[in-house]
Order: structure tokens, then sequence, then C-alpha cells
């Protein structure tokens, strides 16, 4: 059993130093919701720059319509924002 005065000598939680929070390199990368399709458990996200395009894992690239014939499931998730979305 600790006694009162045990409780009050505990050190509180120090907070990090701010100045390495507003680091770059500390800061989280801008993410927001965009579309993504799944064929078979596998995931193919948008092309950063090329519209109506979306890549597979090892670079191939599908359309829309092609991936809708696949069977693809449509959903999102957080990624690096595509500007032609």
């Amino acid at each position: 059993m600790t006694s009162r005065s045990d409780k009050s000598t505990k050190k509180a939680p120090t907070l990090p130093d701010p100045s390495i929070l507003s680091r770059p390199e500390n800061r989280m990368a801008e993410r927001d919701w965009m579309p993504i399709f799944y064929v078979g458990g596998i995931m193919l996200v948008p092309h950063y720059t090329e519209k109506h395009t979306w890549v597979w894992p090892g670079g191939e690239t599908y359309s829309s319509d092609e991936l809708i014939a696949m069977g693809a499931r449509q959903t999102t998730t957080l990624l690096w924002p595509r500007y032609w979305l």
C-alpha cells in the first residue's frame, strides 16, 4: 500500500519539445480520402498524375472500365492527394 506522500512525489509526464514537432520530417504528410479498387484482394490505387488510370502493384495500369469488367470492388482509403480526382 502506498502512502499519500508517495503519490504527491510522482513527476508529471513531460511533453515533447515544441521545436521537435514543427520540423518537416516530424509532420504527417497531407492525405485525403481517395477512391481505390480491389481485384481479388489486391488493391489498385489511382495514378498520381494520369487521369482515370489505376495502378496495380508492379506498375501495370488499368482504366476504371477495365477494372469494373474484372469485377473490381470500389472503396476509399487515405492517400496522398491526386489532384485530378
